[in-house]
């Protein structure tokens, strides 16, 4: 009987385990959303925008969108420091811009693709598996900027993000973001240094 018991135990585990890992390697998810179209919904990758079912809007504008080089030129030594988390929708006018601009920035910039956290999300604005709770999503698609401070431990500070649509260029936007965290990150530490060497 003891036996039995452990068996089932174990086989109960496996199970549990096997979900658990089901739901962190579970991207590129589709479904048929209320206008009877093919939609992405969750965790999913740069590939999957090249189905067949998104790829005719995705290359189109992707290909036709030409970034500001010099920009491009400066984010190369620095946009490598940050996270970009991206919530948009695949039934989104506005995403199928945004989210392929995007992805042509990152390519050029040589932004390394683990850093890059898309997410599909439906008519809600929500997920799969919840990413989006806390994350004030009120439109999309919504591109987060962070500022990493230690990866392994997952700690990081949002500096800014781009709603719906870029006040200038994409690049442009995602730069200033940048470039303004830093400078405002530089002075804190001069203020610092000037506290520490004033002498009571």
């Amino acid at each position: 009987m003891k036996k039995i018991s452990s068996i089932i135990l174990l086989i109960s585990l496996f199970i549990i385990v096997g979900c658990k890992s089901n739901k962190t390697t579970a991207v590129n998810k589709k479904y048929i959303n209320s206008d009877s179209l093919p939609t992405l919904i969750g965790r999913t990758t740069p590939d999957a925008l090249l189905h067949k079912d998104f790829s005719d809007w995705y290359l189109d504008e992707y290909n036709s969108y030409i970034p500001d080089s010099k920009i491009i030129k400066k984010l190369k030594n620095r946009i490598d420091l940050y996270t970009i988390e991206v919530f948009y929708g695949t039934w989104s006018e506005e995403s199928k811009v945004l989210i392929p601009d995007l992805l042509k920035i990152i390519k050029l910039s040589h932004y390394p693709e683990k850093k890059l956290k898309m997410y599909a999300v439906n008519e809600k604005k929500q997920s799969f598996y919840g990413e989006d709770v806390q994350k004030k999503i009120i439109e999309i698609p919504t591109i987060i900027i962070y500022r990493n401070y230690d990866d392994k431990n997952g700690i990081r500070r949002e500096v800014g993000r781009i709603i719906k649509e870029p006040s200038k260029k994409l690049e442009e936007d995602i730069y200033n973001y940048i470039d303004n965290f830093g400078a405002k990150h530089k002075k804190s530490k001069k203020k610092l240094k000037k506290f520490k060497n004033l002498n009571y």
